[in-house]
């Protein structure tokens, strides 16, 4: 049993490499602050505000009061001349993540914390940044101070969503792709790839055991099957640079194994040993002392 514990550890560690190293070249290096991306990451944001605020402009907003008509005025402006100067925030935290950045380490402020600030609640921002920097819009709105302010501003939750972007590099959230919505996807996620792992490892762990036996037909192909699909949905993961990917990581490793582990069964016979049969056979014998019978047994 202890040869076959290595044997599975080998191939087990073997195989993670394997996986490893095809998660790491599936994804380009994360982007530096201050690299040759930097200008088309600026550029990309520029193009994000500059539809944002036709979006804004020509919303219907008939239902604002004066008020309120009046303070998302005065917000759109202060909107296009936050773009215009392209100082955003950078995201060093998660280093290509795609996640939103209230206020970097620099003091630089997100869009959205720009305009909270210029209205004078930098209350709100300090808090934000201090508890829940890389938070959605939707997310920070469940907070009753924000909805406060955002309905005085004359502003949507939806539209203080597609005012906030993501930072180094990736897509912009619309307004239904909620943090509730994206964790549901990782859950779900997860739960499919926990589904799949136990008949993976099973098939893995009964073709490496079972060296002195006939191969089995089930384990082997089971084991190809289950590792082939595991290794496909573990590559699927990676466009997620968070829990996704490190689960896509952890299935590319898992199913290899079991597909390493079923061409090695598939290859290699029973063991010579387990092909003797045992026999016992009785024959007659004649001594100077007497007669008798002769039992012989091979094990």
């Amino acid at each position: 049993m202890t040869n076959t514990v290595r044997r599975l550890s080998a191939v087990a560690v073997c195989a993670t490499a394997v996986g490893l190293l095809a998660a790491a070249a599936s994804r380009p290096p994360a982007p530096r602050p201050h690299d040759a991306d930097r200008p088309n990451e600026v550029a990309r944001l520029r193009a994000h505000f500059d539809s944002v605020l036709h979006e804004l402009r020509t919303a219907d907003v008939a239902s604002l009061t004066a008020a309120q008509s009046a303070a998302r005025g005065d917000l759109i402006s202060r909107l296009e001349h936050y773009a215009a100067a392209s100082r955003f925030p950078h995201n060093h935290v998660r280093p290509g993540a795609y996640v939103p950045v209230f206020r970097d380490e620099h003091g630089t402020l997100c869009a959205m914390a720009y305009l909270i600030a210029s209205t004078g609640r930098t209350d709100i921002v300090d808090h934000v940044a201090s508890t829940n920097n890389l938070a959605f819009i939707p997310e920070l709105a469940q907070s009753a101070v924000l909805r406060a302010w955002l309905d005085s501003a004359g502003l949507t939750v939806a539209e203080a969503a597609r005012i906030q972007p993501s930072y180094d590099g990736g897509w912009i959230p619309a307004p239904d792709e909620t943090p509730s919505k994206l964790r549901g996807q990782r859950r779900d996620y997860a739960l499919a790839s926990s589904a799949v792992t136990p008949f993976s490892s099973a098939s893995a762990f009964f073709n490496l055991a079972a060296r002195r036996s006939t191969p089995s037909r089930i384990a082997i192909w089971g084991g190809v099957l289950t590792g082939v699909a595991q290794v496909a949905y573990g590559v699927s993961g990676l466009d997620d640079a968070d829990q996704r990917r490190t689960m896509g990581v952890a299935n590319i490793g898992v199913g290899s194994t079991a597909v390493a582990s079923s061409i090695w069964r598939m290859r290699r016979p029973a063991s010579a040993a387990a092909s003797r049969t045992a026999s016992v056979s009785v024959q007659p014998l004649v001594t100077s002392h007497g007669t008798g019978l002769m039992i012989n047994a091979r094990m």
